[in-house]
């Protein structure tokens, strides 16, 4: 994590989300569309994936949990403390908004 917090110029850790049903399979520096971002993956118990991504945003501005569409898969998206954090999983919108506070609280920017 070290090493991908010195890439993104942030300090960065993966969510703990194993009291939500989800364990963390790996993560990984990723290039994004605007530079560099990290990318975790988890998987529950019963098979399903899911996946935040976050980036280092030039706004230290906070907004709510929004809703975004990716083809068959639904997520989430906010900004928090100069990241942008994305969640997505093959999930219903209200799952994905309990995991999305979930991930928000757990990293601290939830209040």
């Amino acid at each position: 994590m070290r090493w991908i917090s010195d890439r993104l110029n942030r300090p960065v850790a993966p969510p703990e989300l194993s009291d939500a049903g989800y364990r963390l399979l790996g993560g990984r520096l990723v290039a994004g569309p605007r530079g560099a971002a990290a990318l975790f993956v988890y998987e529950s118990a019963h098979g399903k994936r899911l996946a935040v991504y976050l980036r280092p945003m030039p706004s230290a501005r906070r907004t709510s949990i929004e809703r975004i569409d990716i083809g068959d898969l639904d997520g989430c998206v906010w900004l928090d403390h100069g990241i942008g954090y994305s969640l997505i999983a093959d999930e219903t919108y209200d799952k994905l908004l309990e995991l999305s506070r979930y991930v928000r609280r757990e990293v601290g920017t939830e209040g």
